[in-house]
């Protein structure tokens, strides 16, 4: 005779489990997850939330495993729900920092989590379009061979972009979508979900593309560094993994970015320029 996997008391003969410890254990877990999620919505403390969460666990076999797991859902699902429409509000960030101290999410589980991620570029987007400089912190593997002028911060760095140039104009079936900066904002919606096509490009070198309130910078072996100042920028254009930019001096070339994020490089620098 086995044991309950859930209660490990005696169970029937070649069973894992007691078929009411299963049904309590599946029925409180997602009861679980529904008093978190309309918790965080609510009225009521999440702290107290959370008290009852462990509680009703303990009588459910639920394991702190579980529980974890648990968390990461409901706060994946709040989160997208509030990018659905790119824009992050203050109270938004305040209730979720809330939520992520309240049941210690682990920071560096955090950074590498590609919906997190997602949420810290909205936050710096809002921030740069209400002329608020973003509080982000970058490490790099190497000292930047670049000075920062005063008043200049580093906005986000993206690693291992490579750089090609164009320099004859080629007629595209997406033309009609280029503009100056100053004519409008893309939205999610509106960018192209093609990749780049190197094909008929230059292949310069590959680096580190550096986005300053002041600058743009594609920094290359280590020590050497291209900059455009973004009030020099003509025009610029989003693909999902790429960006390419044009400065205004007539005989600069036009500078394709590769493996970013083109999005929230657009609306970065679209911003900064305003």
């Amino acid at each position: 005779m086995g044991l309950c996997k859930y209660c490990w008391e005696d169970a029937w003969f070649l069973k894992k489990k007691h078929k009411e410890c299963s049904i309590l254990h599946d029925v409180n877990k997602n009861r679980i997850w529904k008093m978190i999620y309309f918790g965080f919505f609510g009225d009521e403390d999440m702290t107290e939330i959370k008290e009852k969460v462990i509680n009703l666990a303990k009588k459910s076999y639920i394991t702190p495993k579980e529980l974890d797991k648990l968390y990461i859902s409901v706060y994946n699902k709040i989160v997208k729900q509030f990018l659905y429409d790119w824009i992050i509000t203050h109270e938004e960030e305040l209730r979720l920092t809330k939520f992520k101290k309240v049941f210690n999410f682990d920071q560096e589980f955090l950074d590498q989590h590609w919906l997190f991620q997602k949420f810290i570029k909205a936050l710096v987007v809002r921030d740069v379009a209400n002329k608020e400089l973003p509080n982000v912190d970058f490490e790099s593997d190497f000292d930047l061979p670049f000075k920062l002028e005063k008043w200049e911060k580093i906005i986000w760095l993206f690693d291992n972009v490579e750089l090609y140039e164009k320099k004859k104009k080629k007629k595209s079936k997406h033309i009609r979508n280029t503009f100056d900066l100053e004519d409008e904002l893309f939205f999610s919606s509106t960018f192209s979900n093609e990749f780049i096509k190197t094909k008929g490009m230059t292949y310069l070198n590959i680096g580190q593309f550096v986005i300053t309130n002041k600058k743009n910078y594609f920094v290359y072996d280590n020590d050497k560094y291209i900059e455009v100042r973004i009030k020099n920028l003509a025009n610029l254009f989003p693909y999902q993994d790429w960006f390419w930019l044009k400065p205004k001096d007539k005989t600069g070339s036009l500078q394709v970015f590769k493996n970013l994020d083109g999005w929230f490089a657009y609306n970065v620098i679209f911003n900064l320029n305003r």
